[in-house]
């Protein structure tokens, strides 16, 4: 004769290991993307910097100079918040007005350009003018990035932004 167990479903404790069990799967998959979306943000503004360098290195190259700094930032810097940034890369087309960071666009936004003058900061004045090229914030790095260039004279420009570039125009 067949026993038929009367118990039918799952008791409280299954149900429980189940949810719980589902629940870190569920947290530890947000958190994947969370983390793929940091990423991804990280390096479009890293692909930013990088067309932002060519164009500033053509526009030296036609023009024999860099590009004025508009001030409109923070420190007289040149801000990507304001849709308008290194406004004559912009106006002569080297690059497209919305090279934005991702997420910060407020009026001191995330990417920031100040052209200093020869001898400035320390620097050498031989080299001529040059400029200061910033991402402050990255999502994925504290302190300076892997891949930041960095610049230095008697200023260390990579101590407040996380990706940091210059370049002298001599």
């Amino acid at each position: 004769m067949l026993n038929f167990n009367k118990h039918k479903g799952f008791t409280l404790i299954e149900l429980l290991i189940v949810l719980a069990v589902l629940g870190f799967l569920i947290t530890g998959a947000v958190y994947a993307v969370n983390e793929a979306r940091k990423k991804s943000r990280d390096t479009i503004r890293l692909n930013n910097m990088a067309e932002i360098q060519k164009a500033l290195a053509l526009y030296l190259n036609e023009n024999g100079t860099y590009p004025e700094s508009d001030g409109d930032g923070a420190g007289g810097w040149d801000t990507g918040g304001d849709g308008d940034f290194i406004h004559e890369l912009v106006t002569k087309g080297y690059i497209d007005q919305d090279v934005m960071d991702p997420l910060t666009n407020n009026d001191d936004g995330n990417y920031r350009y100040f052209l200093y003058a020869a001898g400035a900061r320390g620097c050498n004045p031989d080299g001529g003018r040059f400029y200061v090229l910033q991402i402050r914030d990255l999502e994925t790095s504290s302190g300076a990035h892997s891949e930041s260039p960095g610049f230095a004279c008697d200023t260390d420009w990579g101590l407040s932004g996380e990706w940091t570039a210059g370049m002298y125009e001599r």
